[in-house]
């Protein structure tokens, strides 16, 4: 794990951790697979602090603030180590257009792919026409339990749904702003929701009429961020409304 992070709520970082070598490997080992066999997290792993961090100087508003979670970096081990276990029944349910949240991806090749498209579009004086899209909220406004549903569909193992669902309903955050801490309230486990919100919005893809009819890319995914490319603009306003739908 990368070091120079903030420490979570129970103040411990990846650097002490590290430092206890073999010892600190044989302590997390134990507790994650006692976690794993039980289901049960000890208490200081389901909190979580949020920050929000202002997108733009003299901020006021919610929707112009970026929020942050600082949990324990016992929690992220936890995550990381899910993730890699589903990684092989998750990933091919991905799209290949998806740039966020991906090894080996970044914004700057959707950026990149999208510019040359472009280019390439003016070069030979064809029309393209494109659309912009960021679902609000993506990540909180989804319906939790139809993805544990996708997740039982993908046969995911049953101690590892659990582990999830676990962290889901029993994770607790509290939001500081300055050196003030609010009371802690439901949270949501962040790290691994983009990870189950894209296996969403793929399968909700798959089970409407908006199929694609090559296998050329008609658009370019950046997390919940999309960016839609038509020939005409009668195609473009097609996907909007389908998209608004």
């Amino acid at each position: 794990m990368k070091t120079n992070k903030e420490t979570g709520p129970d103040g411990i970082s990846i650097e002490m951790i590290q430092c206890l070598d073999e010892l600190g490997v044989d302590i997390m080992t134990k507790l994650i697979n006692k976690i794993y066999d039980t289901g049960e997290l000890p208490e200081d792993l389901t909190k979580s602090i949020f920050i929000a961090l202002p997108k733009t100087p003299g901020a006021t508003e919610c929707e112009l603030h970026r929020t942050i979670s600082l949990m324990s970096h016992g929690t992220k081990i936890l995550l990381k180590i899910l993730m890699m276990r589903m990684k092989s029944k998750t990933r091919p349910e991905i799209a290949k257009e998806q740039y966020g949240f991906m090894p080996d991806k970044s914004t700057r090749n959707a950026i990149f792919i999208l510019r040359m498209i472009i280019e390439r579009s003016i070069e030979v004086k064809h029309d393209i026409y494109l659309c912009f899209l960021d679902y609000t909220k993506a990540f909180d406004k989804v319906k939790h339990d139809n993805l544990f549903q996708i997740l039982e569909q993908l046969d995911i193992d049953g101690k590892d749904l659990r582990l999830i669902r676990n962290l889901y309903w029993n994770q607790k955050a509290a939001m500081k702003v300055n050196n003030d801490t609010s009371p802690r309230t439901v949270g949501c486990c962040s790290h691994i929701a983009a990870a189950i919100w894209f296996l969403g919005y793929e399968r909700y893809q798959s089970t409407t009429n908006r199929q694609p009819s090559s296998t050329n890319a008609t658009n370019i995914q950046n997390a919940d961020d999309i960016s839609d490319f038509e020939p005409s603009s009668n195609d473009e306003d097609n996907s909007y409304i389908y998209i608004s739908k």
